[in-house]
């Protein structure tokens, strides 16, 4: 606290604000992430990617790295309002492009992903050259989805051993089971 006062008295409230404000303009990574519908075709695919780079470009962005979108299957459907109904997505062209870019604007790509009809869901979060990197390169092993089938399978039992049991060790044991849970 007394290292805030002193800054103040020698610095000024002003520069402060001045300080946080050199600080936020200078260029930071950043990675869109997106899922774009479905129902478009290859061509309109490719026009929306090039869309989106031509307006990161007119922002004063540069680009650190990128992913072709690719049709994946999703975890779960996505409602999206088509010719006034409901409609449950459940595949979607999945793509990302990591790009330095001015803090100050990180705000108009949010509203251009946002407002774009073929956009079906995005995000927006920073990150470093070096991550976008070891993506590219291999080396980080992406979480890849699992069929629901395999998500839950019967539990693995273990081998009795002991050999054969006696009818009426059977009955002596499933009595003295059933007499437990009656008390």
């Amino acid at each position: 606290m007394a290292d805030i006062a002193q800054d103040i008295e020698t610095e000024g409230v002003a520069a402060l604000f001045t300080a946080d404000a050199v600080k936020d303009s200078e260029p930071q990574v950043y990675e869109v992430g997106y899922h774009l519908l479905p129902s478009l075709s290859e061509q309109e695919v490719t026009a929306t990617v090039k869309d989106l780079m031509n307006f990161l470009k007119k922002e004063g962005a540069s680009l650190v790295g990128e992913q072709a979108p690719q049709m994946v299957d999703l975890a779960y459907s996505i409602e999206r309002r088509v010719n006034g109904k409901f409609v449950g997505v459940r595949t979607a062209y999945f793509g990302w492009v990591a790009f330095e870019l001015s803090p100050a604007a990180i705000g108009t790509v949010n509203q251009f992903m946002d407002t774009n009809p073929a956009v079906l869901r995005h995000i927006v979060i920073t990150t470093t050259k070096d991550e976008v990197k070891a993506v590219q390169e291999g080396k980080v092993i992406m979480p890849t989805a699992v069929a629901s089938t395999d998500a839950i399978a019967a539990p693995k039992r273990s081998t009795e051993e002991g050999g054969e049991v006696s009818q009426v060790d059977l009955d002596k044991a499933l009595d003295s089971m059933t007499d437990e849970k009656e008390a």
